[in-house]
């Protein structure tokens, strides 16, 4: 595998693909957004509103640019998708999502404050997040406030399932 630096995450690609494509296996990389509980959270609709755009906006800019650092653009993504199936001999697509917090979450308030990145990340696919492609799940990771550092932030880790066929 070969590593390659790209926007404060790692990319994981193998080579061989036809006609000249990658053939990716794992992308990893952090979106540094900080994201709360949405069910409990007490604020105007349209604070919430312009968070969560803030947010999707954020995640599909990174994933985009992480897809094309591993020499897929979005049209080649977009226009391998047909009818279901994955590009190229990929079956489904397996996303983990890591808040970092200073403070836990119960799992469903977790689910619900990572869903404008999750939309995000499926609107740079240009699958929609509901599919059947998509397998997601949920993590955190508890950090220490620091002065220097801002502690919140969401690993994203994309995994690209081959079909066995």
């Amino acid at each position: 595998a070969r590593n390659d630096r790209v926007y404060r995450g790692r990319i994981t690609r193998n080579d061989g693909q036809k006609k000249g494509l990658l053939k990716m296996t794992e992308l990893k990389f952090e979106i540094p957004v900080r994201t709360i509980s949405e069910a409990n959270g007490r604020e105007c609709w349209q604070a919430k509103s312009a968070r969560a755009k803030k947010q999707r906006e954020l995640a599909k800019l990174i994933t985009s640019q992480m897809l094309c650092g591993v020499g897929q653009s979005k049209a080649l993504i977009v226009g391998a998708i047909l009818g279901g199936k994955v590009c190229w001999n990929y079956k489904r697509i397996i996303v983990t999502l890591t808040r970092k917090g200073t403070r836990p979450l119960d799992s469903d308030n977790l689910a619900g404050s990572q869903k404008a990145v999750r939309d995000g990340i499926a609107e740079a696919f240009g699958i929609d997040d509901g599919k059947p492609v998509w397998d997601w799940k949920y993590a955190q990771e508890k950090v220490r406030r620091n002065d220097f550092v801002t502690p919140y932030g969401t690993n994203v880790h994309i995994q690209f399932v081959e079909d066995t066929e």
